[in-house]
């Protein structure tokens, strides 16, 4: 009981910021949140530091780690038994766990949200199981990402030194989710993405350098003569004087003289530059993240036909990865060795409500559905979060809507009486 106490005492302190989290010390065995997020990624090849803070200045990193991580949390988690050919949803109390509250503080879209984060951000998420004297899991706590957790591979088993906890945790005590890595601990996707995360954020800065020292060019003025450098400079500082205003909310009108002639520039060829860079780095992000980019607001190329093509894809090669992942170490941590080697249980988050397609589509996906016998009536209702009605689970097949059921007898008399009215017919003709 000592050890769960003192799980429980570091889970409940997750929330709380760095600087009250500073109960171990800091040092390159157990370095606290700051110092890894400084040392993490180091200084890209553009000089700049690409760490998990500075990222986020990204604003299409920081809206496509939302994108993936608010989709998760927002997905039903479901743990089916297989029974025969049927498939239960059960709602036991390690389902109510892990889709409804995980833990005390925490309900299951947000714990879902932060696994996502911190596999995308650290490459890994750690959740001790907190089991009572029956083996029986009663939370799952979350380690927040600034305590230091080093993984040890011995035995052929993992073991885990968390900041916080004197205990070294066994891998049965721990939910360790991982993004793609070598088996023991996963990568951080923004190792992968150093380089153009890097050219990305000195470009941001002197775009706002840029534009902060107005150096965009909104036009020029030509004079048919050629000035002397000091009349030039005149003509400038008196223009800026008279019709520069840094609110840019004053329209003013020009008066020019000397034949002089103002024409305007449509944009700089620096600040076309600038912005050709960072719409590279946001596609650098689509590829990394593996999102359309139509779903990063670049729409170059995006049709209403594709897009739906795409938001498919996005579930199929991008949500599907991360979703098996988390469903597998569910499986491996939370179901005995009974219950795993019955292949009866499963984990599964619902993406059905994904997959739907307009409402068009969806009647012509039930209608082909119940025709061929797929669902009934009812159940296609449900989807459209549709009351039942009485006779609804009949299922139907083609030959005029018949009963399912009731196929071979309603063959049977149809071939009986075609052969009574064929008999009488001969019989008839032979009169």
């Amino acid at each position: 009981m000592k050890i769960q106490k003192t799980i429980i005492s570091a889970g409940r302190t997750i929330l709380r910021s760095v600087g009250d989290t500073v109960s171990s010390i800091s040092g390159l065995i157990t370095p606290e949140g700051w110092l890894k997020d400084y040392f993490m990624m180091g200084i890209a090849s553009s000089g700049v530091p690409v760490n998990e803070k500075s990222i986020n200045q990204i604003t299409a990193w920081t809206s496509g780690v939302r994108l993936i991580a608010e989709t998760i949390g927002s997905l039903p988690l479901q743990n089916i038994r297989t029974s025969g050919d049927r498939h239960i949803k059960e709602k036991s109390d390690i389902w109510f766990l892990m889709a409804r509250k995980p833990n005390s503080f925490m309900t299951s879209n947000i714990f879902w949200e932060l696994v996502a984060k911190y596999c995308i951000h650290r490459g890994n998420h750690f959740s001790v199981i907190i089991r009572n004297n029956d083996y029986k899991v009663q939370e799952v706590i979350p380690i927040h990402e600034d305590r230091s957790v080093d993984v040890i591979f011995s035995n052929n088993r993992k073991y885990y030194r968390i900041s916080g906890i004197s205990e070294i945790l066994d891998q049965d005590q721990v939910l360790h989710f991982m993004a793609l890595g070598d088996g023991i601990k996963g990568i951080s996707l923004i190792e992968y993405i150093a380089t153009s995360a890097g050219i990305t954020l000195a470009s941001q800065k002197n775009e706002a350098t840029f534009f902060k020292n107005g150096s965009q060019l909104q036009g020029v003025l030509e004079h048919p003569k050629q000035l002397k450098k000091e009349s030039a400079n005149r003509l400038r500082k008196d223009w800026h004087q008279i019709y520069h205003n840094p609110e840019g909310s004053d329209n003013r009108v020009a008066i020019l003289e000397e034949g002089m002639t103002y024409k305007t520039i449509s944009i700089d060829p620096a600040a076309a530059k600038l912005l050709d860079t960072l719409k590279k780095g946001n596609i650098d992000v689509s590829r990394i993240l593996r999102l359309p980019p139509y779903m990063l607001m670049e729409m170059d190329g995006a049709t209403y036909s594709n897009i739906e093509h795409q938001g498919l894809e996005f579930v199929k090669y991008t949500l599907t990865t991360w979703l098996s992942r988390f469903e597998r170490e569910m499986w491996d941590k939370l179901y005995t060795e009974k219950e795993k080697r019955s292949d009866e249980l499963k984990w599964k988050f619902n993406v059905e409500g994904l997959l739907r397609g307009d409402f068009k589509t969806r009647m012509e996906g039930y209608r082909v559905a119940i025709n061929a016998g797929l669902k009934s009536q009812n159940e296609c209702r449900a989807l459209e979060d549709m009351d039942p009605f009485e006779g609804g689970d009949r299922r139907w097949i083609q030959m005029n809507m018949m009963p399912l059921d009731k196929a071979d007898q309603i063959l049977n008399r149809s071939t009986i009486e075609e052969l009574l009215k064929k008999a009488q017919e001969n019989e008839e003709a032979n009169n």
